[in-house]
Order: C-alpha cells, then sequence, then structure tokens
C-alpha cells in the first residue's frame, strides 16, 4: 500500500511538470497495484487521474471512459469524501471538452453542493471554476465572468496554490475575450513567473499561450477573439482533504 501511494505521488508530480507520457506509465502501474492489493477506491482515483492526463492530450474518448469508470466505482461505494467531488467536477468538464456541455451541468452542479459540505474551498473553486468554462464556451461570458469571479473568491480562502493561480488565470482568459488584453497580460505574468517557480510547467505554458493570444488581440475588436483556451486541469496529490 505504501508503495502504490509512492507511485501515484510520482505520477502526480510527472503530470504536473507536463511529463505525460511518464505520467501515464505510473498511473498504469499504479493502477495494476491498487488491482493487486484488491483496492477498488484507490483504483478508480487511478482511473480518474489517468482521465486526467489523457484530457490534457486531447483524447476525449478515453478521457470520458476512464474517468465515467471512476465515477461509477464511487457511486457504488456511496463515497462522500473530497474525491468524490473531484471526480464529479472532473467528469463534468471532460463532458464540456467532449461538446456534452449540456450532460455536464447536473455533475457540476452535485460536485459543487458535496463540496460546500465538505466546506472544501478548494474544490469549491473548481466546480465553480468549471460551470464558468461551460457558460464560456456557449459565449455566456456574463455568466462565465460570475462565476469565475465567484471561483476567485473561493480560491482565496484555500491554500491550495494551484486553485488560486487557475481561478486567475481564467479571469485573464476572460478579459481577453472581452477585448481587456493589457490587463490580462500585467495578470499572467505574474501567474506564469510562479507556476515557474512551483515547477508546474504546464500551466506556465498555458499562461505564455495567453499572453500571446492578448498580445495578439491588442491588434484586434474584441469581437474578432475567438475561446481556444479552457481551464487548466490539474492533479491532485492523493490525501484526504476535509
Amino acid at each position: 500500500a505504501d508503495i502504490v501511494e509512492s507511485v501515484h505521488n510520482i505520477a502526480e508530480t510527472s503530470a504536473k511538470m507536463g511529463q505525460f507520457d511518464q505520467a501515464v506509465t505510473q498511473y498504469l502501474r499504479a493502477l495494476d497495484l491498487r488491482r493487486t492489493i484488491g483496492d477498488p477506491r484507490g483504483g478508480a482515483i487511478e482511473s480518474y487521474s489517468l482521465g486526467t492526463i489523457f484530457q490534457n492530450q486531447g483524447r476525449f474518448d478515453a478521457a470520458l471512459n476512464s474517468k465515467a469508470e471512476a465515477l461509477k466505482t464511487f457511486n457504488e461505494i456511496k463515497d462522500r469524501t473530497f474525491w468524490m467531488a473531484e471526480i464529479l467536477s472532473g467528469y463534468g468538464d471532460v463532458l464540456i471538452e467532449a461538446g456534452r456541455g449540456d450532460e455536464a451541468a447536473k455533475y457540476l452542479e452535485d460536485a459543487l453542493s458535496l463540496s460546500r459540505e465538505l466546506k472544501n474551498d478548494g474544490m469549491t473553486a473548481q466546480a465553480l471554476g468549471y460551470q464558468g468554462d461551460a457558460a464560456f464556451v456557449h459565449g455566456d461570458y456574463k455568466t462565465a465572468k460570475g462565476l469565475y469571479e465567484k471561483a476567485d473568491q473561493a480560491a482565496a480562502r484555500t491554500t491550495e496554490t494551484d486553485k488560486k493561480l487557475i481561478a486567475k488565470l481564467n479571469l485573464a482568459k476572460l478579459a481577453i475575450q472581452e477585448g481587456r488584453g493589457r490587463e490580462a497580460i500585467a495578470t499572467l505574468r505574474p501567474l506564469s513567473e510562479k507556476a515557474e517557480t512551483l515547477g508546474l510547467k504546464y500551466m506556465a505554458v498555458q499562461c505564455s499561450l495567453l499572453m500571446a493570444e492578448a498580445t495578439a488581440g491588442l491588434k484586434k475588436r474584441p469581437g474578432d477573439l475567438r475561446p481556444r483556451l479552457g481551464i487548466l486541469r490539474q492533479p491532485t496529490l492523493r490525501q484526504e482533504r476535509t
């Protein structure tokens, strides 16, 4: 059991550094170990984590299957911990990415409800952020802004640095869409530096791409811009949070 916990966290570290192929190999090893020791709950977490990697790679069918499998197991064992909220919100997120946003609403609402029940501000921020994404991809920027602002407020109450950075990144993404490129760049530059300092390579790249988009957009009318970048999905270290 101790070995598989270590393998899982090594995989999470690889994922945060953008080393996706290594992360997949390590998650698969962890999944095999979970099955060997008869740990279906842990196996579901590994399946969910694999789904997050597949999603970041644009392999949406594989991501949907992995996250659906994880959600099925957690429903069967009637889990009501942090991980259930994570899996509910993550499944809703991949539905949005796969163009099935209407189906995502229920899962995101359930994730938000459970997060508030658990008084987990970091997970509340994540669920609100994903709800904001659903509005963003449909062009409802007013609703997206309200949800992103609520996510930012929730993130400010947590110690989870990645949730804080993602909430700020989403507001910057919206600012770009609204034609406030200079404001976005001023936000994104320190976010990128912070991500680099923390070793969050994937997040740093996301910030750089958004800064490039903001710079290009300074010469365009707001209506010429099109949303291209969604919320960043960060892996979560395997630890129980309340």
